[in-house]
């Protein structure tokens, strides 16, 4: 699936130590007004395509549920930079189904690459369905990290673990975000269950002058923030 969001992107409109994490690939399609029902049926014509020429690469299609739009993002994960030198020759073999297919219900396309922070993030959740995504654009990524590891440390000593995946991008346009924080849910019920924020885990452990003090320093560093949730289709990721 590397080679199709390559080949979209050609089209005009278009955790302690330091673990080298995996890279997330995110292309964020837009869809044509009115053509949601087409691309879905145009992505199923594809990973059909692509199973029966025995293709081997996985990806997740997910929906966005809040905002102006039709907007799906594509992801996938490689271990390293050298895996994108990888043949692809099931995506090769289907090329065709993204230009005659696909493409006609795209408004445009946008293409993201993000390193995971393995000591900073949560395990894998089994049967997630949904993700609400966090993005936030900083002004001293060095500080924001610092943070980040510090704060991870509370929900650590108060949950046992850490609630989020969490992303710093590498590249991209000026109002890209600098890091993602992805917290997944198995289903709707679950997003329902009451739970402490961070700034009250660590009022509760080190008092509210503290827990004030972190806040403050953190939002110093914030310019800009944004969250969305995010809807796994099962039957069009592989």
């Amino acid at each position: 699936m590397k080679n199709v969001m390559y080949l979209l992107l050609l089209f005009p409109l278009l955790l302690v130590a330091q673990n080298p994490g995996k890279i997330l690939n995110m292309t964020e399609i837009t869809v044509k007004s009115g053509h949601n029902s087409q691309f879905k049926a145009a992505v199923k014509l594809y990973k059909e395509c692509y199973e029966k020429n025995n293709g081997t690469e996985g990806w997740n299609l997910w929906q966005r549920f809040q905002g102006e739009g039709t907007v799906y993002v594509l992801t996938s994960m490689v271990d390293n930079w050298a895996a994108f030198d990888k043949e692809d020759k099931a995506g090769d073999d289907c090329q065709s189904f993204v230009t005659t297919h696909i493409m006609p219900h795209v408004e445009k396309i946008s293409y993201s690459t993000a390193r995971n922070l393995p000591d900073l993030s949560r395990a894998p959740l089994e049967g997630t369905k949904m993700v609400v995504v966090y993005s936030v654009k900083v002004n001293n990524a060095t500080a924001f990290e610092e943070g980040i590891k510090e704060r991870q440390a509370f929900i650590r000593r108060a949950e046992g673990s850490p609630r989020s995946y969490i992303y710093r991008f590498m590249g991209g346009h000026p109002d890209s975000p600098s890091y993602l924080f992805s917290t997944p849910f198995k289903s709707f019920a679950d997003m329902d269950i009451q739970r402490d924020n961070i700034w009250k885990i660590i009022e509760k452990e080190k008092g509210l002058k503290v827990a004030n003090q972190m806040r403050e320093a953190n939002a110093k560093l914030v310019e800009k923030e944004w969250s969305y949730l995010y809807i796994l289709h099962d039957e069009l990721s592989k």
